[in-house]
């Protein structure tokens, strides 16, 4: 397990990638074209979720696929808020460790997000420049969450 402050791992890891301001203006200007299609995203997740097999996740029925919904939906809440701050990367680490989501929940939920982010900006950002700048920024930004959220980080 790494010890170091999931903010000090969420800053090394944006400057590898050169996630810098650029990338999160981009972020934010895109999350202004996305927000009219969220509906997508929660669709996407659903039909996700209704898709896993029992070997995957367990039983996602009831209360339990409720829980998860609600803890992926918190998740892209904090994280469109593009204030990635101590507070945002403590509660990324803190939901990695939750013992109620089942191994590699939050990489599979945030890859279901990038799908649609891949597939839904194109139609709706007709700047090329700009387009390559946000979709790099979330490639960056999934990325970076992927890692924080991995089991035993």
């Amino acid at each position: 397990m790494d010890d170091r402050p999931a903010k000090q791992r969420f800053d090394e890891l944006a400057t590898l990638l050169a996630f810098d301001e650029a990338a999160v203006s981009a972020l934010r200007a895109s999350l202004s074209l996305l927000m009219p299609r969220v509906s997508e995203l929660v669709q996407a997740f659903d039909g996700a979720l209704k898709r896993a097999p029992a070997s995957l996740f367990g039983s996602l029925e009831g209360e339990r696929r409720d829980t998860l919904q609600s803890l992926a939906a918190n998740f892209v809440l904090r994280t469109i808020s593009c204030n990635f701050d101590e507070d945002y990367c403590n509660f990324v680490a803190a939901t990695a460790r939750n013992a109620d989501l089942p191994g590699h929940f939050i990489e599979l939920s945030l890859t279901v997000t990038q799908d649609v982010v891949m597939r839904a900006l194109p139609g709706l950002q007709r700047d090329l420049d700009k387009l390559a700048q946000a979709l790099s920024a979330w490639a960056k930004l999934i990325s970076m969450l992927k890692i924080l959220s991995a089991p035993g980080t």
